[in-house]
C-alpha cells in the first residue's frame, strides 16, 4: 500500500477510536472497553503515537486528531505527517499495514460521511449523508429530522 493511502486509512480507523472514547483518556480505552476491535485500534495508536515522539508537529497532529476527530483540518493534518513518515521509514509503514489489517479483520469498518455534495455512491459501511436544504435519499435509510427523532 503507498504511503498515502496507508496513512488515510490509519487516520480513518483513529477517528474511530477517538469516537469509541468519548470523553475517556485513550490509553485507558483498551481496559475500559475491553472488545478485540478496541484493542487493535488502541495497538494502531499506540504504535503511531510511539513513532512520533520525537517529532514535535506530528505528536501535535495526533493530539489534535484525538481531541476532535471529526474536524478535517486534524485529519489532514495527520495524513500527511503520518505519509511523511511511512515514505522515509519503510519498515514502520509495513508495521503500520499489519496493524490496520488486523483492525479491518477485527470488524473496524469505513466511516463516511458526506455533507453538501452532489450525486454521490458508497458501497459498505456506515454512511453518514447531511443535505442542509436539499434531500438525501438511500435504500433502508433512516433520517432524523431537526426535532431529533428518527423517521424512517
Amino acid at each position: 500500500m503507498d504511503p498515502l493511502t496507508l496513512a488515510t486509512s490509519a487516520v480513518t480507523l483513529l477517528m474511530s477510536y477517538f469516537g469509541r472514547l468519548g470523553g475517556r483518556a485513550a490509553e485507558r480505552a483498551g481496559d475500559d472497553l475491553g472488545d478485540a476491535l478496541t484493542s487493535r485500534l488502541e495497538q494502531l495508536y499506540t504504535s503511531i503515537k510511539g513513532r512520533f515522539v520525537n517529532d514535535r508537529l506530528a505528536s501535535a497532529s495526533l493530539a489534535q486528531l484525538r481531541a476532535q476527530p471529526d474536524d478535517a483540518r486534524h485529519q489532514g493534518s495527520l495524513q500527511y505527517a503520518l505519509a511523511q513518515i511511512l515514505e522515509a521509514d519503510p519498515a514502520f509503514g509495513a508495521a503500520l499495514s499489519r496493524l490496520v489489517e488486523d483492525a479491518r479483520s477485527a470488524g473496524a469498518s469505513p466511516r463516511v460521511t458526506i455533507s453538501d455534495s452532489g450525486a454521490t455512491a458508497v458501497g459498505g459501511g456506515s454512511v453518514t449523508i447531511t443535505a442542509h436544504g436539499g434531500s438525501a435519499a438511500g435504500r433502508d435509510a433512516t433520517w432524523m429530522q431537526s426535532t431529533g427523532r428518527e423517521e424512517g
